[in-house]
């Protein structure tokens, strides 16, 4: 009799605030239909907003191919400029938040073929004034 052995991976949904670390299944952080870098929404009007940490899978480059922001390996230097990642190095990235209401702020980062994207969502515009009285005179 032989005995084969087998090796499953499980993909658990989990709900994460912005400043949770997210690690992988193999490592494998960028490249899932689900951003790894999470987004932020609400934000407020022109600031600076920053990614949670991803977990490299992969050794290369890491370079922002879209968006206007900055990256930072391993808690170094902000740069808007590719850096070098080895495998299991966390990354993030972080970008100015719209000026407008209601407004998405992009940045997709990639290390070499797999990307990842970075959303940031303004707030939308408080209504002030309601409710509103008419004024009116009963005769």
């Amino acid at each position: 009799m032989s005995v084969t052995k087998s090796s499953y991976v499980i993909y658990v949904p989990i709900t994460v605030s912005n400043d949770s670390v997210v690690q992988c299944p193999l490592g494998k952080c960028l490249g899932r239909q689900t951003s790894t870098l999470g987004s932020v929404n609400n934000a407020e009007l022109s600031t600076l907003t920053t990614s949670r940490k991803a977990y490299s899978g992969v050794a290369g480059t890491l370079s922002i191919t879209s968006g206007a922001g900055e990256i930072s390996v391993n808690g170094g230097a902000w740069t808007s400029s590719n850096l070098s990642i080895a495998e299991g190095d966390y990354f993030q990235v972080r970008t100015t938040s719209s000026g407008s209401y209601d407004t998405a702020v992009a940045v997709v980062v990639a290390i070499d073929t797999y990307t990842d994207t970075f959303t940031v969502t303004t707030k939308s515009e408080e209504v002030s004034g309601f409710p509103y009285t008419f004024p009116f005179t009963f005769e």
